[in-house]
């Protein structure tokens, strides 16, 4: 076993833009979503346990092996509406 090995598991992301420009093209306005279907997913992880991590106090014969997982999850849905404007 390998020290803090961890494969993310593949995820999709739906994100969707939307832009009206005037006829003059001093306006534009946009609507946006980004993470539309709101999934939750892990975009980064580190795995620590094995190896030099099982060779401390207490991991003598029958004591269960030490594993720990972090992740960072990803951002929740989030939508809106930009407005520009050039004079």
């Amino acid at each position: 076993m390998q020290d803090a090995q961890y494969l993310l598991p593949a995820y999709d992301v739906v994100n969707a833009r939307l832009t009206w420009i005037t006829s003059s093209g001093k306006n534009q306005f946009t609507l946006f979503a980004n993470n539309a279907l709101d999934d939750t997913y892990a975009t980064y992880g580190t795995r620590f346990g094995g190896g030099f991590w099982d060779n401390g106090p207490g991991t003598g014969v029958g004591a269960p092996p030490r594993s720990m997982l972090s992740v960072v999850r990803s951002r929740p849905i989030e939508y809106g509406l930009t407005i520009k404007h050039t004079f």
